[in-house]
């Protein structure tokens, strides 16, 4: 309107009111500055700030969207961890119930006690001949220890029938190399070359018929104890007089030496459940199939937002927008039968210690696996903090090159005011009409 107004002013006054004009205008930049706190508000105000402030803004929603998807994977390993805890506890229950039925079921722990413990060298029934000769035989550890030096062919009465699933057990150490050591079976006192012998260490190949392969159960030479176990049933069966120990070495010095400790003397390799055992170990077994059960289904309701970890799903966390930054979680399947708890028998010994060996091998994997998910966890939480940092970063950019000072702002804005009251106030005294005019229409 002031514009309209133009063409009744002399041309000072024409001047003057353009001078008001510029004033307002500035004015009303000022207000919307103050207004928006921005001193760009448009590209037009400053174009290379507008648009990298643009960009900078840009960057930062795109970070932002982000947060969710870092932030819910935060929660998707917690939830796994959770259920990780859970399992875990099922686990121990599950071993708890395992320890406390094998001390039920099978009292004497199903360990077979060394069979051959000699009171005295005395014992020992030397062979006839010349093969026996020159060696000498000690014990300690109360018999349990058995020690052949130089060369030595002995036995102990013995009395065993051997069936089918007869197992020889004994621990074995020998420093000095012999030229044979053997352990086997006999049934009179004269030296004979029968099959019934078992090869363990010496440097002579020939000269005896062993029941199996000299390296079949061949000692490793290495000095230290070792256990061996022979399924001497799978060779030959039948009745025993004698166990036989042999210890050749008649070349001199004839100082080849070998220790037998704990010789034992078991059927089968395993230890059955007695009959009057089966009802009580089928309520054992009902409560270990009961603890699996629960712990599948703990395992099946470990999910978040679609997402199971303990069911062999993967979890995928991206840190940047163009996605090419991430972090993949690889799940792992946390069933039992993932877990590698396949036996749930409690009918043998052996098949109950299984269960108790893959029930501690599970709880192993499930702590590996928590170390692994705890690991990625702390990845995840440092790159939401620097996201959210850095989108804090990019908005103080963006102000940095848009915001205005308000306090320079708002002194400017008195400036122009008093400019322009001072202009008006000039024009008034040349025409008060029109003065009054303006300052109506200002």
């Amino acid at each position: 309107m002031i514009n309209k107004i133009g063409n009744i002013l002399s041309g000072a006054q024409s001047k003057q009111l353009t001078a008001i004009k510029n004033v307002q205008r500035d004015i009303d930049t000022t207000q919307l500055k103050l207004a928006s706190g921005k001193d760009v508000n448009k590209a037009l105000d400053n174009p290379s700030n507008f648009f990298n402030a643009k960009s900078l803004t840009s960057s930062a929603s795109d970070l932002n969207r982000l947060l969710d998807t870092i932030g819910q994977s935060t929660r998707t390993i917690q939830e796994t961890d959770i259920a990780i805890r859970a399992v875990q506890k099922l686990i121990d229950q599950a071993e708890a119930l395992l320890i406390e039925a094998e001390i039920e079921l099978f009292p004497s722990g199903g360990e077979p006690e060394p069979t051959i413990i000699p009171d005295s060298i005395a014992d020992f029934i030397p062979y006839a001949g010349a093969q026996d000769g020159g060696g000498t035989v000690s014990l300690a550890n109360g018999g349990l220890d058995i020690t052949f030096s130089g060369n030595n062919w002995k036995r102990l009465d013995f009395g065993y029938t051997i069936t089918e699933n007869t197992i020889l057990r004994f621990d074995y150490q020998s420093t000095i190399l012999p030229e044979i050591s053997a352990i086997g079976f006999d049934n009179d006192n004269n030296f004979s070359n029968n099959p019934n012998f078992f090869f363990l260490n010496g440097t002579q190949n020939g000269g005896i018929s062993y029941a199996a392969p000299q390296p079949t159960f061949e000692y490793d030479r290495s000095g230290d104890v070792v256990s061996i176990e022979i399924p001497v049933g799978q060779f030959f069966t039948g009745d025993f007089n004698f166990i036989t120990f042999i210890n050749d070495h008649d070349a001199a010095p004839a100082n080849g030496n070998a220790t037998f400790t704990n010789v034992t003397f078991f059927e089968g390799n395993d230890v059955l459940l007695p009959r009057d055992k089966q009802e009580r170990a089928a309520q054992y077994e009902a409560q270990y199939n009961e603890i699996l059960n629960q712990l599948d289904a703990l395992v099946e309701d470990a999910s978040y937002r679609g997402i199971n970890l303990l069911d062999s799903d993967d979890l995928r966390t991206d840190f940047n927008a163009p996605r090419t930054n991430f972090l993949e979680t690889e799940g792992i399947d946390g069933t039992s039968l993932g877990l590698g708890l396949t036996d749930r028998s409690f009918q043998s010994l052996n098949r109950l210690r299984t269960s108790l060996g893959q029930v501690r091998e599970a709880r192993e994997t499930l702590r590996e696996y928590n170390a692994t998910i705890a690991s990625d966890l702390n990845i995840i939480q440092t790159r939401l903090d620097f996201t959210q940092k850095s989108i804090n970063t990019l908005k103080n950019g963006s102000e940095d090159l848009t915001l205005t000072d308000l306090n320079e702002a708002g002194a400017e804005m008195i400036s122009l005011q008093t400019r322009q009251s001072i202009q008006i106030s000039i024009l008034s005294q040349q025409d008060t009409s029109i003065a009054d005019l303006l300052q109506s229409l200002i």
